[in-house]
């Protein structure tokens, strides 16, 4: 896996239980991480770099710093995805909640209701600027016939 490692998915989920959605597959759990990287990025990839939040893995004394919030978003997504072709029906009420609350934040963070601690993405100026703002005006009515 490129962001996520298999420490922190044995924070959220049992690795005996993890062995039997995957199959003991490390390339299913590599497709499913990239699926939930894509599902963030297209969420909050508008407004945010989201390249920059995965690149930020280690400082240069080797330390972890990733962002935990991050780290806990992309799992529950991860595990819900994982659950989903087997028993769609029977994925456990704790983790369709919190794969609600990570949709429903992503949303919000992506419309600009929610603030995070995220990078921005810098906007070149020399380009058209298109703006997400559009203003329009009622037509004049002519009420003479």
């Amino acid at each position: 896996m490129k962001y996520i490692t298999q420490k922190d998915l044995d924070v959220f989920i049992k690795r005996t239980l993890q062995d039997k959605l995957t199959g003991g597959s490390d390339t299913k759990l590599d497709r499913v991480e990239s699926q939930a990287m894509g599902t963030f990025r297209k969420y909050i990839g508008k407004r945010y770099d989201v390249d920059a939040i995965y690149s930020i893995q280690e400082d240069e004394n080797g330390n972890d710093i990733r962002d935990p919030f991050v780290i806990k978003l992309l799992c529950h997504i991860m595990i819900y995805t994982l659950y989903s072709p087997y028993a769609p029906h029977d994925i456990p009420e704790h983790r369709k909640f919190d794969y609600q609350e990570t949709m429903e934040f992503l949303r919000e963070v992506g419309r600009g209701d929610n603030d995070c601690d995220f990078k921005l993405k810098e906007v070149d100026v020399t380009d058209d600027l298109i703006s997400e703002i559009k203003i329009n005006s009622y037509p004049k009515i002519n009420h003479r016939y």
